[in-house]
């Protein structure tokens, strides 16, 4: 008879780092996030920029370490890519900075988080901002 065992997740690995997979997924999102900002204009680019930004400092302010892993560009990208292009500023800069100290890094940390960062986010600012949203 044969004895299984348990053991904590994950089950299957990888030789894939994090890192590369975020880059990755970055580069899948790069087209569409260009066609969002051909379509939507300026205002689209301003407000990826300040999601990616956000994200990206407030990482490193978290970690106070300069390099980024990839997670939080990633995080800022979606989070610029689901919000309005005529958001006003401070809308995406609370979003980078909730997203990435509040559901990621209080909630778990990377790969560990009980919530999708982007989309409690995303709820999250709906809640505060239902009209700009």
């Amino acid at each position: 008879m044969r004895q299984l065992t348990a053991t904590s997740s994950p089950h299957i690995r990888s030789h894939w780092l994090s890192s590369s997979i975020m880059r990755d997924v970055i580069l899948a999102l790069l087209p569409a996030a260009i066609l969002g900002i051909w379509f939507q204009g300026i205002r689209a680019l301003m407000v990826l920029g300040l999601c990616v930004v956000s994200c990206g400092v407030t990482e490193s302010f978290l970690t106070k370490r300069a390099g980024l892993n990839g997670a939080e560009l990633l995080t800022g990208l979606l989070l610029g890519m689901s919000l309005p292009a005529s958001v006003a500023w401070w809308i995406p800069v609370t979003g980078g900075v909730f997203s990435v100290l509040v559901v990621k890094h209080l909630c778990g940390g990377l790969g560990k988080n009980v919530f999708n960062p982007v989309l409690a986010t995303r709820a999250f600012l709906l809640l505060l901002w239902p009209l700009q949203m």
